[in-house]
């Protein structure tokens, strides 16, 4: 078959891996696939582009929906086999951070993915600019944990081996 992301998910799959990793997928049929494979119990590590968790099931959802079936039932599928969503972004000093980890609940609100911040990266409002240009040096900021892990999530952990002890300080805020 052609070599597209979507057809080397599917291919993947026969040879059960621990994890699939694809790079960034943009297509109905890399998101029917990768979603298969969560479907099927193997975890997937991927990108695409969105704002925030919410917006990442709803642009994947769309995506399926021209395959076919409308945009919720879609997200709803979606919503209970993604868990995490990890949210980045390039400031204006050129650097990028991770600005959330969200949760996935895997229940849909008014027709959007719900979802629960674990982390997010707070900007403080202060920023070093060049005297002479005013052009933006710095930018600052500090991550922190704004919910604890939840107990799904806590399991889900525990079953590729990540201990009580090294999830402790996640699970008591």
């Amino acid at each position: 078959t052609t070599p597209t992301m979507a057809n080397m998910i599917s291919h993947t799959l026969r040879n059960t891996p621990d994890v699939i990793i694809p790079g960034e997928i943009r297509t109905p049929e890399e998101f029917f696939q990768a979603n298969r494979a969560l479907k099927t119990g193997h975890r997937i590590l991927t990108t695409w582009h969105a704002v925030d968790g919410a917006d990442a099931i709803d642009r994947a959802a769309t995506e399926l929906s021209t395959m076919g079936g409308s945009a919720l039932e879609h997200a709803r599928s979606l919503a209970n086999s993604f868990d995490i969503v990890v949210s980045q972004q390039k400031l204006g000093d050129g650097s990028r951070h991770v600005m959330a980890i969200e949760e996935l609940t895997g229940r849909l609100i008014d027709g959007r993915a719900e979802t629960r911040k674990l982390f997010e990266y707070v900007l403080t409002g202060e920023s070093d600019k060049d005297p002479i240009t005013g052009k933006v040096k710095k930018i600052y900021g500090y991550f922190q944990q704004t919910n604890p892990l939840s107990e799904k999530l806590v399991q889900s952990f525990y079953q590729v081996g990540i201990t009580k002890e090294e999830l402790e300080e996640f699970v008591n805020v």
